[in-house]
């Protein structure tokens, strides 16, 4: 029955996930038709399709932005926070659009209503569909080829978490040869690589291209960029062409218009937010509201970045420039509140106002810590290319316990695949990943021991990142 199945597999979950999508549609229909009857009879029949046709939109939109279509894939708990989200603002943006149509404000109960049966029914729907993804897709026997270094450790590690996609069958170092590595090969059906050599991956490629193999490969840096590369031909030869460039001026100039008007939005709407937290702060320990720390932006440019004081006055002093971890004893008890909230970044408006930085790029980067990652990264510092961001790709997608060769992978793909559209999309990603604790955790605190035993260089003169790339090559 299963193999059956399995060979219309995708058409089955996709018939699955457009019957529910079909549903939470029809809730709508049905609250439109019964709870707002006096609108639907008063204006014409095509001005009601219109607006189901808009529903319909917007509920597309919302979908792909916050993926929740992804079941499966993502786990089942944030799916169901995916679909919340989702239909908390298709059913606002809709309401809205009541307001405007009908020209005075609408009893919000039935969308209320709405919202309520359109959860039930998401979250049943998604519960059931994860349940015939992984009937359909068990987990895949692999086979994992790996070096001898903490990233391939870590990856392993992370692969034990996920039991119910992957299982590792059999674990091969690269120094076992390649004649080895073929006879594993043949006896699984997925193959996954971590930090080989570049010679023995290219030979892995080749064999389990012609065999027919899945197979899974860790980037590395030039990969990210060559993904994103242009193709051309010069008369019969394809060549691929990295630009290597940072945003064109027509890019820069839109993404500094959305950076002035999102800022001030958002100024007015957590206003009073800041206030309370100031309050707070003053009260617990009588030290300053605001703490300015330095941090580099493009091109390595030093700047100010202003946030909410979380930890305590001098925290330090002792300790000098390490990063924050779980359990650190420096933060208040009014910091972790506003950490698990995030408002202690929110002064980071008026970086981007003054044009520090960005709504969306690369993590503002301490300088002491940019150069001690530079030592092991020396491509690292490609990460100011663009502005410094509020929030990121590595932010949204990361944690901040994220390696930082993962952090400079994960920034290169935003760089390296910009636009408007995506800049937008991390924006409304941003407020799924407010409320998911795990994506504020401070690193471990053994990692932050082995930084404190590293001295950051002396000196505080940094160049353009570019020009030092090139001495170092």
């Amino acid at each position: 029955m299963r193999n059956s199945l399995r060979k219309f597999r995708k058409s089955l979950l996709l018939a699955c996930k457009g019957l529910l999508m079909a549903l939470l549609t029809l809730s709508f229909v049905y609250i439109w038709r019964t709870d707002y009857v006096e609108y639907v009879n008063y204006w014409r029949s095509i001005a009601n399709y219109a607006v189901i046709f808009l529903y319909v939109v917007l509920l597309a939109i919302f979908t792909v932005i916050y993926n929740s279509n992804k079941i499966g894939i993502l786990r089942l708990a944030e799916i169901i926070y995916s679909f919340f989200l989702t239909l908390l603002l298709t059913d606002f943006v809709t309401y809205i659009q009541f307001w405007l149509i009908a020209r005075e404000v609408l009893s919000p109960l039935p969308m209320l209503e709405l919202l309520f049966i359109q959860m039930a029914t998401a979250s049943a729907g998604a519960f059931l569909i994860n349940k015939l993804y992984f009937y359909l897709y068990p987990a895949r026997r692999v086979l994992m080829i790996c070096a001898d270094n903490d990233s391939s450790a870590e990856l392993i590690r992370k692969i034990k978490l996920k039991r119910d996609r992957y299982k590792i069958s059999e674990l091969i170092n690269e120094n076992q040869g390649f004649d080895k590595i073929k006879e594993s090969i043949d006896k699984y059906e997925s193959v996954m690589i971590s930090s080989v050599s570049h010679k023995l991956r290219r030979k892995i490629f080749s064999y389990c291209s012609f065999s027919g193999k899945r197979l899974y490969i860790t980037p590395d840096i030039q990969d990210v960029m060559i993904k994103s590369s242009h193709k051309t031909q010069i008369f019969d030869t394809p060549m691929f062409y990295c630009k290597n460039t940072s945003l064109s001026a027509e890019n820069a100039i839109m993404k500094r218009l959305i950076d002035i008007i999102f800022s001030l939005i958002g100024l007015v709407f957590f206003a009073p937010f800041m206030l309370i937290a100031a309050i707070c702060i003053k009260i617990e320990d009588k030290g300053p509201v605001f703490f300015r720390q330095e941090r580099l932006t493009q091109n390595g440019k030093k700047f100010k970045v202003y946030k909410l004081r979380s930890m305590y006055v001098n925290a330090e002093k002792h300790s000098g420039a390490v990063l924050a971890s779980k359990r650190d004893p420096r933060i208040t008890k009014v910091g972790h509140i506003i950490r698990m909230l995030r408002l202690d970044e929110v002064p980071q408006i008026f970086n981007i106002l003054k044009g520090e930085m960005s709504i969306v790029g690369p993590r503002p980067e301490r300088p002491e810590i940019s150069a001690l990652y530079e030592r092991t990264i020396p491509e690292f510092c490609l990460r100011l290319n663009v502005k410094a961001g509020l929030t990121g790709y590595a932010q949204i997608y990361g944690r901040y316990s994220t390696s930082p060769k993962d952090k400079l992978l994960l920034d290169l793909m935003y760089i390296e695949n910009y636009s408007v559209l995506l800049d937008l999309q991390l924006m409304f990603m941003t407020i799924k990943i407010l409320f998911m604790p795990e994506s504020s955790e401070g690193i471990d605190e053994d990692e932050n021991a082995q930084d404190e035993e590293k001295e950051p260089p002396a000196g505080n003169n940094r160049k353009n990142p570019r020009t030092v790339m090139k001495k170092r090559i």
